[in-house]
């Protein structure tokens, strides 16, 4: 009877198994103290969604840093981010596409949690409406909380 009871698991997984994309905004600020441009966060309204899906990741949120999940079952996860920004009073609605093609791997956790997919990032697109440039800064996207891109954002 002990060894029955010692051996007995709750059957619950108590880890976080999602693998997110964890992207951060950026703009070029121009510093006259060292005479060339910084890079400094950038707190922006955005509305993402992946493309061909119904609900919204994150709806008008105003933030300098967003998570997003990457396609477990294509090699291919595909961003429109809309940002609003107003200047001089006029609103301005600018939507952007980010492509991310990845590597998919199965990363056995535990008995109880299972498997939870890690990726490794091959190339990153984007349009150009709001988004001037793009930097991978891990391309190891796991389930730890490591910053993955950085996006620069037009002046």
């Amino acid at each position: 009877m002990v060894v029955a009871s010692a051996c007995s698991s709750s059957n619950t997984c108590y880890e976080s198994m999602d693998s997110l994309f964890r992207i951060t905004m950026h703009k070029q600020v121009f510093d006259p103290n060292l005479e060339r441009y910084v890079e400094q966060d950038f707190q922006t309204t955005a509305t993402i969604s992946g493309l061909g899906v119904d609900s919204f990741l994150y709806y008008r949120v105003t933030s300098s840093q967003f998570a997003v999940p990457l396609c477990k079952l294509d090699t291919e996860s595909v961003f429109l981010i809309e940002q609003i920004r107003v200047v001089n009073e006029d609103t301005i609605y600018a939507e952007d596409t980010l492509w991310v093609e990845h590597v998919n791997k199965q990363e056995f956790v535990s008995l109880e949690c299972g498997c939870a997919t890690t990726f490794d990032v091959k190339e990153i697109r984007h349009s150009v409406n709001m988004i001037d440039s793009v930097k991978i800064v891990a391309g190891h996207i796991d389930r730890t909380n490591v910053n993955n891109l950085k996006i620069f954002v037009r002046k």
